[in-house]
């Protein structure tokens, strides 16, 4: 398994230990249903699948198997910092500052890098079983 596919399931694994926490908190405070969401959904569910892509999905090329590493790495990194920027602005949406805003808009944008880099290098990978 590449060493990118394990950060994405260890990092799914952690996020879904953190959404657990946040299904908790928001019984006591509804203010975290939006939180739990965000990090079950992007951070356990997302960043499982895109692990589990990385390692099973057809070959990019002989010379780069998997794609350019680099690629995803950057999905790897934007995802988690705009997931992380999400959650905390989140928690002070309720200020109406406009530093929350332009974290909040960031968190969007490194979200939004990271699913056309992820779209962008599986386009290639799913294709029609080549024949023997």
């Amino acid at each position: 398994m590449p060493t990118v596919s394990r950060f994405f399931l260890k990092s799914g694994f952690i996020w879904l230990i953190i959404s657990m926490l946040f299904f908790g908190l928001q019984q006591i405070e509804p203010g975290f249903r939006i939180a739990y969401h965000h990090t079950l959904g992007l951070g356990w569910v997302t960043q499982i699948i895109i692990g589990v892509a990385i390692w099973m999905f057809p070959r990019w090329s002989s010379a780069l198997p998997k794609g350019p590493m680099w690629v995803w790495w950057l999905v790897y990194i934007t995802l988690n910092l705009g997931l992380l920027l999400r959650i905390l602005s989140e928690q002070f949406l309720s200020l109406q500052s406009e530093f929350v805003s332009i974290v909040l808009i960031i968190s969007g944008f490194l979200l939004w890098i990271s699913m056309m880099a992820f779209i962008g290098i599986m386009w290639k990978r799913v294709k029609a079983k080549q024949p023997i």
